[in-house]
C-alpha cells in the first residue's frame, strides 16, 4: 500500500535475533561506499590527486581480485545489500563481472551462482528497457557456446525477474533452452516473474519441459498467463508447493476448471500416474476473475493440505455464501484444511456465512476446543456485507459492519486466550459507523455475546493482546463507548488504523495498550503531536509513522516527524 507521507528513524537493537554481527556490518558499509571506495567511478578517481588517485586505483585493483574470488554466497549477499543501498553502483560492467555467473575458460574456472535475480526496481534496469533482455541474451550465448555450461546452470536454483514490464517473454524462453540438453542442463527450484507483463504460456511450457521435475516455487503474478498454463503445471510438476496466479487477467471460472480437468487426466496418462498439485500448500489467485467453479477445482486436488490460500478480490462468493468455498477446504470432513494464512478481502458475503466459514477455525466465545488452531493471519479487507435486508443508504457500502468486526474480533481473542497461541496479523474494513451499530441482518443469538455494550476502541484494546499486526480501517472510534480498562500486556508490533475517527483522545487512549510498536499507520485521521508524541514515547521501537492526510500535522512534518525542532 502507498503510504504518500512516512517518517522513519533508526532504533537500537534490543533483541538478540536483531543484533548485528561484524560481517553484516561490514557487508553494508562496502555496499554503501561501493562506488567511491570499493571500486571507484571514473568520476570519483578525477576528484582525487596526486598519492591518493594512485592509492585509489591500487586499492581498486586488489578489490577487483578480492570480487572475483569471494564466496557465491557473500556475494550474493553483497548484491542484495546494493540494490539497497546502493543501487545506481550496479552497471552493467560490474553486474556482468562479479554477479552474474560464467562458464570456466582455459585461464579461469567457471563463477557458479546460485539465483539470477534481476529487480526491476535498479536504475540499470528501469532506466533502459532492453537491458535486462541483452544481459539475459549474452548469458544464453555463453551457455549455447560453452560444452559444460551444465555445471553452471546446475549451481542455478532459483530465477527471480521482477517487475520487468518490458522483458519479452522470449527472453526467459531462450536462456532456458541454450544450454545443450536443455532439459537435464537445469534445476530450477523457484521461477519468480511478478510483473513481467509478456511472460506467456509459453514461457510456462518452457519452464516445465525443462525444470518441471524440481520446480517448488512459481509465481507469475501480473503476467499474461491463462488457463492452459494451469495444465501443464499441474502434469509435470510433482514438487510444486508454491504457485501464485494473483493479477492474472486472462484466467476466469470456466477455463481454470476445465484446465484443472486436463491437468488430471494428463496425470492419469503419465508414468507412473500422478495427481496434480498434490505438493501445493500455498495458492495465490487473488484479483481474478476465477469463480467458485475454478477455485474448488483445484481446492478438490490440495485445498485440505493448503497452509495459505489467497482469493481476494475474486469472483468466488458471488452467490454470498462461503459454503463452496469452505467445501473445498474440507469443511464438515475429519480432513479440515490446517491453514495459517486466508485472504478473503474484497468478497461479497453475508455475514452469518462469514463468521461460519471462519468459524473453521476459530471457536465461537464460550465453546472449547481441544486442538490448537492453525491459522494466523487473516484479511477481511474491504468486504462488503451480501443483500441488505432493507434498501437504505447503506445499499452495497463497502466494509463490515460492527457486530459481525466485533463477532471476529471476540472469536479470535477467545480461541488465543484458550491456546496461548499469538495470531500473526488481523486486517478488517468497517463501513465507517459505529462499531456497536448491527447490520440490517442482525446475527442469530447464538452467535452473539455480552459484549455488544463495547466499541471500536475496546475491540482495539481487545485485539492488542492477541495479534502482532493489526488493521481496522472505517471505524468510528470514538470514546463515547469505551469501556473497560487499557490491556496489561501487549504484543502488537504494528498497528494500522488508517481512514478513522481517530482523534487526539481516542489514540491518547489507546496509548497504553500498546509498548512494542515498531509501525503505526495513521493515515486520513484526526491526530496532532500532542497525542502522537505521546505514541512515540511509549514505543520506544517505533520506527515506521505513517501519517498522510493527517491535517492536524504540518506537511512538513509528516514525512520527517522525528527531525521537527
Amino acid at each position: 500500500m502507498f503510504h504518500e507521507h512516512v517518517s522513519r528513524r533508526r532504533v537500537p537493537c534490543t533483541q538478540a535475533s536483531d543484533m548485528t554481527t561484524l560481517r553484516s556490518v561490514c557487508m553494508r558499509v562496502a555496499a554503501q561506499h561501493f562506488s567511491s571506495h570499493i571500486l571507484p567511478t571514473p568520476q570519483a578517481l578525477e576528484a582525487l590527486s596526486g598519492s591518493r588517485y594512485t592509492e585509489a586505483l591500487w586499492w581498486s585493483d586488489v578489490n577487483k581480485d578480492l570480487l572475483r574470488h569471494m564466496p557465491a554466497t557473500m556475494m550474493e549477499e553483497l548484491f542484495d545489500l546494493l540494490c539497497l543501498h546502493a543501487p545506481w553502483s550496479l552497471t552493467k560492467d560490474i553486474l556482468t563481472m562479479y554477479f552474474l555467473p560464467a562458464v570456466g575458460t582455459s585461464s579461469q574456472p567457471p563463477r557458479t551462482r546460485s539465483r539470477l535475480f534481476f529487480p526491476g526496481s535498479l536504475p540499470l534496469f528501469s532506466q533502459d528497457a532492453k537491458c535486462a533482455s541483452l544481459v539475459l541474451a549474452t548469458l544464453a550465448g555463453s551457455f549455447a557456446l560453452a560444452k559444460d555450461a551444465h555445471v553452471v546452470t546446475r549451481c542455478i536454483t532459483a530465477l527471480d525477474l521482477h517487475g520487468l514490464t518490458r522483458l519479452p517473454g522470449a527472453a526467459v524462453t531462450r536462456l532456458l533452452r541454450a544450454p545443450s540438453q536443455a532439459s537435464h542442463a537445469w534445476h530450477l527450484r523457484r521461477v519468480s516473474l511478478p510483473g513481467c507483463l509478456s511472460v506467456s504460456d509459453a514461457t510456462v511450457a518452457t519452464i516445465v519441459q525443462v525444470t518441471g521435475g524440481t520446480l517448488e516455487h512459481l509465481d507469475v503474478t501480473l503476467t499474461s498467463v491463462t488457463a492452459s498454463s494451469i495444465a501443464a503445471i499441474g502434469a509435470a510438476c510433482p514438487r510444486l508447493q508454491v504457485l501464485k496466479l494473483a493479477w492474472c487477467e486472462h484466467l476466469a471460472d470456466a477455463s481454470v476448471s476445465e484446465a484443472v480437468s486436463d491437468a488430471i487426466s494428463q496425470g492419469a496418462m503419465s508414468h507412473p500416474p500422478m495427481i496434480p498439485f498434490r505438493a501445493l500448500h500455498t495458492l495465490d489467485m487473488s484479483h481474478t476473475l476465477v469463480g467458485d467453479i475454478g477455485v474448488s477445482g483445484l481446492l478438490r486436488l490440495c485445498g485440505t493440505q493448503l497452509a495459505s490460500l489467497d482469493v481476494s478480490y475474486t469472483s468466488v462468493a458471488e452467490s454470498g455464501t462461503l459454503d463452496v468455498l469452505a467445501m473445498g477446504l474440507g469443511s464438515g470432513t475429519e480432513r479440515v484444511s490446517r491453514l495459517e494464512h486466508l485472504g478473503i478481502a474484497g468478497l461479497c458475503v453475508h455475514a452469518v456465512s462469514l463468521l461460519d466459514f471462519v468459524h473453521i477455525w476459530l471457536a465461537y466465545p464460550g465453546e472449547v476446543r481441544q486442538e490448537a488452531p492453525s491459522l494466523r493471519s487473516l484479511c477481511l479487507d474491504n468486504m462488503v456485507e451480501y443483500v441488505r435486508r432493507q434498501p437504505s443508504s447503506l445499499q452495497g457500502r463497502q466494509g463490515l459492519s460492527g457486530d459481525t468486526m466485533l463477532m471476529v474480533a471476540a472469536m479470535m481473542l477467545h480461541t488465543c486466550r484458550q491456546h496461548h497461541v499469538v495470531m500473526e496479523r488481523l486486517s478488517m474494513n468497517g463501513d465507517k459507523r459505529r462499531a456497536y451499530v448491527p447490520s440490517h441482518w442482525a446475527l442469530p443469538p447464538d452467535r452473539t455475546t455480552r459484549a455488544w455494550e463495547t466499541s471500536g476502541m475496546s475491540m482495539v484494546r481487545m485485539l492488542a493482546t492477541c495479534t502482532r499486526r493489526l488493521s481496522l480501517q472505517g471505524l468510528d472510534l470514538s470514546l463515547d463507548d469505551a469501556v473497560g480498562e487499557a490491556a496489561s500486556s501487549s504484543v502488537l508490533t504494528e498497528l494500522c488504523l488508517q481512514h478513522t475517527a481517530l482523534t487526539d483522545a481516542s489514540l491518547l487512549c489507546l496509548v497504553p495498550s500498546t509498548g512494542a510498536l515498531t509501525s503505526a499507520y495513521l493515515d486520513n485521521t484526526q491526530v496532532t503531536p500532542t497525542s502522537v508524541d505521546a505514541l512515540v514515547a511509549a514505543n520506544p521501537q517505533l520506527s515506521i509513522l505513517g501519517l498522510s492526510q493527517c491535517r492536524g500535522i504540518p506537511v512538513r512534518d509528516r514525512r520527517a516527524y522525528w527531525d521537527r525542532p
